[in-house]
């Protein structure tokens, strides 16, 4: 049973890196639409949405139990 879903973020090290040192972002959502509106909403306006810095790429992944 899927308990929702969760979007990401590949970014350049300069941009953004994760706590383990990792330049990917993720973040938790209830629906496949709500990832991809996320992942559409970084490629189209960068991070923080300053629309100087996008991802390398973005993808979602289904939460399984």
């Amino acid at each position: 049973m899927s308990e929702g879903w969760k979007s990401f973020a590949e970014w350049d090290k300069e941009v953004y890196t994760n706590m383990y040192g990792k330049p990917i972002s993720e973040d938790t959502h209830s629906t496949r639409e709500q990832a991809q509106a996320i992942c559409g909403m970084l490629e189209r306006d960068g991070f923080g949405g300053d629309n100087e810095h996008y991802p390398i790429r973005t993808w979602t992944e289904k939460i399984e139990k």
